[in-house]
């Protein structure tokens, strides 16, 4: 979670079972994390885990 704290500045808060993200996705690292993304079963978990708390939109489409 390093790599995400370094490139997308990363803030994770679990309280409650709730889980806010911040992404701060520059525009340089926006091909590198979708391609880790694509070819990385974990971070796909954690994606369609945070999307079931309606907590990323927009990541993708940026």
């Amino acid at each position: 979670m390093r790599i995400f704290h370094h490139l997308y500045g990363w803030k994770w808060y679990n309280k409650k079972h709730v889980i806010n993200v911040t992404f701060q996705i520059q525009k340089y690292y926006k091909d590198l994390f979708l391609s880790a993304v694509k070819k990385n079963d974990f971070f796909q978990k954690l994606l369609k885990k945070m999307e079931s708390y309606c907590i990323i939109k927009n990541v993708i489409s940026i």
